[in-house]
């Protein structure tokens, strides 16, 4: 699994314009499982037809069911904060202010178009936030949007079931975290979420609830997030229950002095990013994990799994430098190293390497094309 050729394994800125940015997305390992069967139809003297409910006015849901996730995540903090003395400014209804100053032509022009649009703030930290805005926009008028993304090759398009997703993450000046944009349409729906920390990307396990409440609110709403052929288990497996099986089969980092240094398992400096990168329903994910007291040139592992299951790190090195994860399809993750250049301190570092690691359903193994950092 660990060669060359076959993978062995806020708010701040959430700008990054929330459009005209995005790009169309475009070691062996263990097999895949089996994806379930499908029931048997029934007798056709007996089967009934229940008819699908009449479409209406579409229904946004209010704060608590736009963003399920995010809202319990804000809770958790109103509650540590005020705990310990703090206060942080409530979770609740807003406008497009921040919409406006960040939003691309193409999102500004698509929003004039909006019949109706909600948003919600979900506040995480003193600095950061989850906002979210659900707009009921035609068919129509999304494709001018749709087709402004894909001609960006910076925004990565993926489907999930019926859903049409769109993300972009970027690390604005200043700025030592990603700020993750997401866009979703599906239906007369789009919706558009900037992440705060932790990050929400765009996986099955968190574009599902973000759907439930259109589907409670608007009965004949039937949108489905599982990709075709998925185990709905899969959405059972979360981030940190996938670092927490996988990270103990890791041996510990071994440094030149004979010292050792154990994984990170349920830091929040890995947690965080994982609840980004890991998608417990595609054929290849993965989450990023470094040792116990990393500095910013410390090792990190790359861990891969396919449909929660853990298969290895992607390389036998386990290479400085936090890298950066995308996933573009269920099937790629696409993985940048960071390296200092001769001359450059770790502070400086500016090198790039970047390696793809595609899951081959034919072989049931990872396959990686690419660059590596230098052998120092």
């Amino acid at each position: 699994m660990r060669t060359a050729g076959r993978a062995s394994t806020a708010l701040i800125a959430a700008a990054m314009l929330l459009v005209g940015c995005a790009a169309p997305a475009s070691g062996t390992t263990a097999a895949a499982p089996d994806v379930g069967t499908t029931a048997a139809a029934p007798d056709a003297e007996t089967a009934t037809t229940t008819p699908a409910p009449e479409r209406g006015p579409i229904t946004i849901p209010g704060c608590d069911e736009m963003n399920p996730v995010a809202a319990e995540l804000s809770a958790e903090a109103h509650q540590r904060i005020g705990d310990a003395g703090g206060e942080l400014m409530p979770a609740g209804p807003i406008d497009l202010s921040r919409f406006e100053k960040w939003a691309g032509p193409s999102a500004l022009t698509a929003m004039a178009a909006a019949e109706q649009v909600a948003g919600c703030i979900y506040p995480l930290h003193y600095e950061g936030a989850v906002l979210h805005w659900t707009a009921e926009l035609p068919t129509a008028d999304q494709r001018p949007l749709i087709d402004a993304l894909r001609a960006d090759p910076d925004i990565h398009e993926r489907p999930i079931g019926d859903a049409l997703t769109f993300n972009y993450a970027a690390t604005p000046d200043g700025v030592h975290s990603n700020t993750n944009t997401t866009y979703l349409f599906v239906d007369d729906f789009w919706i558009t979420v900037v992440d705060g920390i932790p990050p929400l990307g765009a996986t099955t396990a968190n574009v599902e609830p973000i759907l439930a409440a259109p589907r409670a609110e608007n009965p004949w709403f039937d949108a489905t997030t599982l990709p075709p052929g998925a185990d709905p288990a899969c959405l059972a497996i979360t981030a940190p229950a996938a670092l927490a099986d996988a990270v103990p089969q890791l041996e510990p980092y071994e440094l030149g002095t004979g010292s050792t240094h154990a994984w990170l398992v349920d830091h929040e400096s890995v947690v965080n990013p994982a609840f980004r990168s890991f998608d417990p329903c595609a054929d290849l994910t993965a989450i990023v994990t470094t040792v116990e007291g990393a500095t910013v040139s410390s090792p990190a592992a790359v861990l891969l799994f396919h449909r929660g299951e853990y298969l290895g790190t992607a390389t036998d090195e386990h290479y400085g430098f936090w890298p950066g994860v995308l996933q573009p399809s269920t099937g790629e993750v696409r993985v940048t190293y960071h390296w200092p250049k001769p001359g450059e301190s770790n502070a400086e570092a500016s090198g790039r390497s970047e390696s793809v690691f595609s899951w081959d359903a034919a072989t049931g193994s990872v396959v990686r094309t690419g660059e590596l950092p230098p052998v120092p």
